[in-house]
């Protein structure tokens, strides 16, 4: 039971380190940790962020495995309600990441997508939608004992590792003649 999200989860979260990888040889995206033109800032790549390697790797694996544990017992109203979070999500997620001066990333630069960074918007619009349709299931009673604690526990760390990185600056706008 506990292998598929498992297995889906590390796929998902290699494929956009693969990507990375793949796109830095290719010389379609900076080096790591080299300065962004014009700023004094470092280029971020998908390790360097607290949320994907700890909150991704570590937290929503557990929200997977709450959803997974769910997917029997949701309706047909329910699947087309997690079908619209995933458009939503993936709609909210990648909007802001096309601004010309958005701080470049390993996820996108001057105003374009890596496929990495696709990969990555598919990975946030499902773990978003999972991760409500659990706080959903937990309401109603679809999701129960121990997936309730492995969810709540999940979406902590995801949060702290956010947290983390919006202290640190992982998070911060361009900062242009710094």
């Amino acid at each position: 039971m506990i292998a598929i999200p498992v297995l889906v989860n590390t796929v998902l979260c290699l494929l956009q380190l693969l990507a990375e990888k793949v796109e830095q040889k290719m010389g379609r995206m900076p080096k790591r940790h080299s300065i962004i033109p014009g700023s004094k800032q470092k280029f971020l790549c998908w390790e360097d962020y607290y949320c994907q390697t700890y909150g991704d790797i570590l937290g929503l694996v557990w929200v997977m495995i709450g959803f997974y544990s769910m997917i029997i017992k949701l309706t047909n109203y329910e699947w087309l309600m997690f079908g619209v979070l995933c458009l939503i999500s993936f709609i909210i997620f990648l909007v802001p990441r096309i601004k010309k001066d958005k701080r470049p990333t390993w996820g996108e630069s001057n105003g374009k997508i890596s496929i990495g960074g696709y990969i990555h918007s598919v990975y946030f619009s499902l773990s978003l939608a999972m991760t409500v349709m659990c706080l959903y299931g937990m309401l109603i009673g679809k999701l129960i004992g121990v997936y309730v604690v492995l969810v709540l526990g999940g979406v902590l760390i995801w949060s702290v590792s956010c947290l983390i990185d919006l202290l640190v600056g992982n998070f911060a706008p361009l900062k242009k003649g710094e």
